[in-house]
Order: C-alpha cells, then structure tokens, then sequence
C-alpha cells in the first residue's frame, strides 16, 4: 500500500480529546496514511465541511503538504463534496478509516460479509446525500426530465444496494446460526473457557501467544498475529491451554475495542460478543501505556448488556505505568512477568466453577482422572500406593469418584 500523507480536522470534545486524535493516528498509519498536522477548532455547533470557513481557509493557505483529510468526526456526503472541492484530495472520517482497515483485515467469512454490509450502509446513505445535492442544483431550472432522470438512477442505485443487503443479512444470520451451533458444541463438553477482550493493541494477541508458548512450546505455528497496530484481526481464535500444575482451559482471543466506534460497525464484533456469552471467564486486558478510564469505557459500550461475575482485570506493559493500579494486575506479556499470578486467578476461577472431594486415589488409578481434561487433581500427599488429592469435577464426571479409594467426609 503505497504511503500517504494526511491531516486530520476535529471539533474539540471534552472527554478524552488529545487520546482520541491519538487513536484516530494509530488508525491511520494501519492503512499506511502519515499524520503530519492536526487542525482543531471550538465550537458550539458544527458547520458544514465540519469546521468554519475561516478555519478551513486557514488551512488552505498554511504551508502544510497533504495527500488525504482525515476527520474525528463523522461526515455527510455534503461535508464530504464541501470539503473535497476545497482541499482537491480524498477525504475520510473515522467511521471510513476503520472500515477500511476492517476490509484488509477480515479473514472469516462472517468477518468479510459484515464488513461489506457496513460499506452497503454507508454506500447507500452517501447515494441519498448525493442525489439531494444533485436536485439543489438542477431544482432552480425547473427541468423535470434532470430531475426526473435523477430520481429514477437514484431509484435504480438504492434498489441494487437495498437487495444485496438483504442477501448479505440472510447470509449472515446463516452463518452466525452456524458458529452458535458449533459455540453450543464446544460448551457441551464443559471445558473451562477463558476469553481475552480489550482495547486494540493492548497485547491480547502477545498475552495469548505467551500462554500458548507455555502450554505448546515446540508449537509456534499455531500462535496468531501479533503485531503493534490496531485491529490486526477482524476473527476469533481459540485454543487449548495445558500447563503442568494448572487446569486445562481453551483460551479465546478476540477483537480489540476502540472508543466511539461508529454504530454500523459495531456488527463486525458480533464473534467476540458472541465468545464473551459463552465464556467462564473473562480476562480485560488494557495497555498500560493508554489512560485506563477510557479504555474501560470503550470496553463496557460492547459489553454492558453481557452480565458476567468472572471479570479478571490486568493491565500489560506493566513496565510502561507510573503509578500503582490496584485492584488491577499489572502483567508483562512480553516478558512474562506476573503470569504465574494471571494463571492462579484463572485458576481460581476455574475450581470455584467445580465441585471438590478430598480423598485417596491409587497410583494405579490416577491415568483415569487425567484422561478426562474436565477433571483437575491435586495432589496433597503420598504414601507408598496411595494419594491424598482433592479431586475437583462436574456432574459429567462424577462417575470418576468411583475410581476413588476413599472419600473424605
């Protein structure tokens, strides 16, 4: 993808500004667009092409070379023709940035369909701006056949959109049957799951690939993409986790939030939301290196209609903080620092989901219980045959309780 320069214009918001133009140039150097100069202004209501005149004139005449406008805000197709024939260059928002990088990066085939219906939307509201400009400027002249052939392209353009999203959503609702059915399968055999969700490029992806180092070290290749930039993938990714002296657990990597996301897009999470449903656990990683009350908060506007009592919050590039974050867990993924903590909480979480029986288990029946990954032993002592264990099961595998020499009471 060939390098652009661009800059970016935004009204001044209140909550969190300087942290949102931040993100917005995060998000713009993932589609290879360089940021060289931010243009703000204040004002009690917007104007059309978003800032005022003055500004934008200001703009116009600073010595600032450019290739592409970029805005926080969201525009109409009537910002969007002011402002190009202003400036002569190709004008985004954010909504159009990140759908950009949500079509480079969609792999699934749930992830790609509902990426393209967000572009429908928004293809199909920018025809609808386009033909009320058109009829301002031939309306004056009184010609019906403009206007009436206007009206009928229009007619022709919204009906072809209008269709392909109807088959894009009946597609969809298919394919999200589908991985329901498959989500069903995987919670029927009752294996613990822990999903990680947080903000983009807090270090999810590195935090899965470290656990899963631990558990396959000589499996590198099922490791996923981890990368410094947002939104490295658009799909969910699940594996097992066996690590000698804790219970086994699939582990579930999602989508990275960012704040504000545009409502259109907001579909193209509906895997992570759907993983977040079906989890035991959910670990929230945020990056230490952001502000932590808008991460929670670009979080909890997907997650706030998700009740869910087992929330682990750990805070990575725990070498980057400046100040102490409890109740947080501070965490190096990189480094692997406090790990062992993260993977005693999951832990935790995980036995308190089990019932306990403490009694003796004969060595030569030890093999059984460790067939069944549902089923985790602890070893408490050991006489010459016998083990002292605390057994921690379900209703599935109770029948193992058998196996057992004798039950304490």
């Amino acid at each position: 993808m060939e390098k652009r320069t661009g800059i970016i214009l935004a009204i001044v918001e209140t909550d969190y500004f300087q942290e949102k133009i931040e993100e917005l140039k995060n998000l713009c150097a993932t589609i290879n667009i360089e940021v060289v100069d931010v243009f703000t202004q204040n004002l009690d209501e917007r104007r059309v092409g978003l800032l005022g005149k003055g500004k934008l004139q200001e703009i116009v005449n600073s010595e600032v070379d450019f290739d592409v406008v970029i805005t926080y805000q969201n525009l109409s197709n009537l910002d969007i023709r002011v402002l190009g024939e202003i400036f002569d260059c190709e004008i985004l928002d954010k909504q159009r940035v990140i759908l950009n990088i949500f079509a480079l990066r969609a792999q699934s085939k749930l992830a790609k369909m509902e990426v393209e219906l967000a572009g429908l939307y928004l293809k199909r509201d920018e025809l609808v701006g386009s033909y009320q400009a058109y009829s301002r400027q031939v309306g004056g002249s009184g010609s019906i056949a403009l206007r009436g052939g206007g009206e009928q392209q229009l007619q022709v353009d919204r009906r072809r959109i209008n269709q392909r999203i109807t088959r894009l959503k009946k597609a969809i609702h298919k394919e999200k049957q589908s991985i329901r059915v498959s989500q069903r399968r995987q919670k029927a055999t009752n294996i613990f799951t822990v999903a990680l969700i947080g903000y983009t490029n807090a270090g999810k992806s590195t935090l899965f690939n470290r656990l899963l180092a631990m558990s396959e070290p000589d499996k590198s290749h099922k490791q996923v993409l981890s990368k410094d930039q947002v939104f490295s993938s658009l799909d969910v990714t699940t594996r097992k986790i066996e690590i000698s002296g804790y219970p086994s657990f699939l582990i579930v990597d999602t989508v990275g939030f960012v704040i504000d996301l545009p409502r259109d897009l907001v579909a193209s999470f509906h895997s992570t939301l759907a993983s977040l449903e079906n989890a035991d656990c959910i670990v929230e990683v945020l990056d230490g290196s952001y502000d932590l009350t808008m991460q929670l908060e670009s979080i909890d506007q997907f997650t706030q209609s998700i009740a869910h009592d087992n929330i682990i919050k750990v805070i990575n590039k725990k070498d980057l903080l400046t100040e102490n974050h409890t109740p947080f867990l501070a965490i190096s993924a990189k480094t692997a620092e406090n790990i062992d903590v993260l993977l005693e909480q999951i832990k935790h979480q995980h036995l308190m989901a089990l019932t306990k029986q403490r009694g003796y288990i004969h060595k030569d029946n030890l093999y059984r219980f460790y067939q069944d990954e549902r089923v985790y032993v602890e070893i408490l002592d050991e006489a010459e045959h016998l083990l002292y264990c605390d057994v921690y099961y379900n209703q599935q595998n109770k029948y193992l309780l058998n196996y057992m020499t004798a039950q304490a009471l």
